[in-house]
């Protein structure tokens, strides 16, 4: 039983934590998983893995933060330190869209937002997620929700 110490309106438990090889806390009967020995050429795909998605959530982060703007992959690429070739491998490969689809399903989530505000016209819309051409962003939105955007506005909002 740990030994439980007075500190104002808070008790304070003491108790033995141990970490498994994960940095994760474990306590009492768990059982610290066995350590697999991997071979250097595991460590370094595991690595190369975790640098990879470490690209790919600072450029969404970067798409995120700047949809509404004409960006393109070179700058996004420039942004996470890696060629636009190397970017656009690394987002087909973990989010299975390329750069175009994943900025489009950004701004057409944007967009659907702003829809639910009357007093923004569909053109309104399109500028500002970043459209140029309200056209255009009639296309896409029906390609990416199987709607138009005025079906969209009129039935679903």
């Amino acid at each position: 039983m740990p030994e439980s110490y007075p500190s104002g309106d808070i008790q304070i438990s003491a108790e033995t934590i141990q970490y498994d090889g994960a940095g994760r806390s474990i306590k009492g009967d768990d059982q610290v998983p066995e350590k697999k020995e991997i071979t250097g050429e595991e460590a370094a795909q595991e690595s190369a893995l975790a640098a990879d998605s470490f690209v790919v959530k600072n450029a969404l982060q970067y798409i995120e933060e700047h949809y509404n703007e004409k960006i393109t992959l070179t700058q996004v690429a420039e942004k996470t330190y890696v060629s636009q070739w190397h970017l656009s491998k690394l987002l087909n490969k973990e989010e299975g869209k390329n750069f175009s689809e994943i900025l489009n399903c950004i701004r057409i989530r944007h967009a659907k937002e702003l829809m639910k505000e009357p007093a923004y016209r569909l053109a309104d819309i399109a500028e500002l997620v970043g459209f140029t051409d309200v056209t255009h962003f009639s296309r896409v939105f029906k390609k990416n929700e199987g709607i138009s955007a005025n079906e969209y506005r009129n039935t679903k909002l």
